[in-house]
């Protein structure tokens, strides 16, 4: 067989909107991880993908080759293994809260996560907040920390759906981020190498959300669960609102202070928490548990204590949840000031969340003093972002970015938009599939 004929066969077939056969697919699969397949061409078949969509059967036979791409992970214990995958949003530090407060709850939760990918954080860029912290553990490590303490959060090994890593970093470069076959094959290429029993997807709606109607989040969990429920798993979708900012930070490093906080019973965003404690119960009810009291695991400490020993189990200083305050320690605060009296009546989410994710090399992030509802008055602190010591210490100079921090304070103002009257409050659960 002419290989490169072959692959631009492929291409061809999908480029023209003809369904491509699990023969062509699994080849194609295995051509990328091998390397016989240039970035190229498989750059080609992914906007072919994005601009003429795959039916189930494809879906489900691209999922599956990305799967057996790799290795799968053998947890080798009697608890139940669940998992929560978010489809990404602005301020979104649920999986911090959720994996500890599950695996309080005596379910084991083997979660591999990724980085940024477009204007939406990544867990594990904002866990490498934590002085030391190993995001990335070999398959051997992930298992050990499921048996050893119930949990794990870490980057997908090289040996796992290796195939869902190039195209991963292809899609993020390519603008073919939103279609939903390649969400769905990606998301499950990883959660179904991690042996687990069942998922529960978070699908935000909105905004700040890739999906941005109701219509097309609904398209992507029926894809996920039809393919999931194809390979075995249980598993439940929701459908969240993804319009404002989650919480009150956005940003790696303020992101990981949020979240120690609400576990240290500090604090607790109402947003956030609806959110957080809905896809856990989901989890719970999934596992068939009964007379689990969420709240009570934050209440008494348990799931505080279950990240800290995450932390300690990935090498991360502990110190740091113990005094989550020295994670901003080092930062200059320097806050964004109302210039009206007006209510908050929208935020351009995305466009805080591109901010967040491009300049977290100067920032670790921005607190939302003030979000959409609020009445504010002249002078008010709307937002407060934490520059880096290192950055602003010393800004003789660094004309370049000295310009670049005049522009990052002007969008922060200007993502905020104002009127006379308040707006309805908007629902966080959208719809419970």
């Amino acid at each position: 067989m002419d290989s490169e004929r072959y692959t631009l066969d492929i291409i061809a077939r999908k480029r023209d909107s003809k369904a491509l056969s699990s023969d062509d697919i699994d080849w194609f699969v295995k051509g990328v991880v091998n390397g016989e397949i240039p970035d190229y061409m498989t750059s080609a078949l992914l906007m072919a993908i994005f601009l003429n969509d795959m039916d189930v059967e494809e879906t489900f036979a691209l999922t599956k080759s990305m799967i057996e791409s790799g290795e799968k992970l053998n947890l080798r214990i009697s608890r139940q293994k669940f998992d929560k995958h978010s489809t990404g949003g602005v301020g979104d530090k649920v999986s911090l809260l959720l994996a500890p407060l599950i695996s309080s709850c005596g379910i084991a939760v083997p979660m591999l996560s990724g980085r940024s990918l477009g204007h939406t954080g990544g867990t594990l860029n904002k866990l490498e907040s934590i002085p030391k912290m190993q995001v990335y553990l070999s398959n051997e490590e992930i298992e050990k920390g499921i048996r050893d303490i119930g949990m794990v959060i870490a980057g997908q090994t090289e040996r796992i759906a290796p195939a869902d890593k190039k195209f991963y970093s292809l899609r993020d470069k390519t603008g073919t981020v939103g279609s939903i076959p390649l969400i769905t094959s990606s998301i499950l290429s990883k959660k179904l190498s991690e042996d687990i029993d069942g998922l529960v997807m978070d699908i935000k709606v909105g905004k700040g959300a890739f999906m941005k109607t109701r219509d097309n989040a609904l398209r992507l969990a029926e894809s996920i669960m039809d393919v999931a429920r194809r390979m075995g798993i249980k598993i439940n979708s929701l459908l969240t609102n993804m319009n404002i900012p989650l919480g009150k930070a956005v940003g790696s490093g303020v992101e990981v202070y949020e979240a120690i906080r609400v576990l240290r019973g500090e604090e607790y965003p109402s947003d956030l928490m609806d959110v957080t404690l809905t896809l856990s119960q989901a989890i719970v009810d999934l596992a068939g548990l009964k007379d689990i009291k969420l709240v009570e695991k934050i209440r008494d400490g348990s799931a505080l204590k279950k990240f800290k020993e995450f932390v300690e189990f990935q090498r991360g200083d502990v110190s740091y949840i113990d005094i989550p305050e020295k994670l901003l320690e080092d930062c200059t605060r320097e806050d964004i000031l109302a210039n009206r009296g007006a209510y908050i009546v929208d935020m351009d989410t995305e466009g805080i969340g591109r901010i967040a994710v491009t300049t977290e090399e100067l920032s670790e992030g921005i607190i939302f003093q003030k979000k959409v509802g609020d009445w504010i008055e002249k002078g008010d602190i709307l937002a407060s972002i934490y520059w880096k010591e290192d950055v602003c210490g010393d800004l003789k100079n660094k004309d370049k970015i000295r310009e670049r921090i005049k522009i990052v304070k002007e969008s922060i103002l200007s993502a905020f938009k104002f009127g006379r009257e308040p707006l309805p409050k908007e629902h966080m659960i959208i719809e419970k599939l």
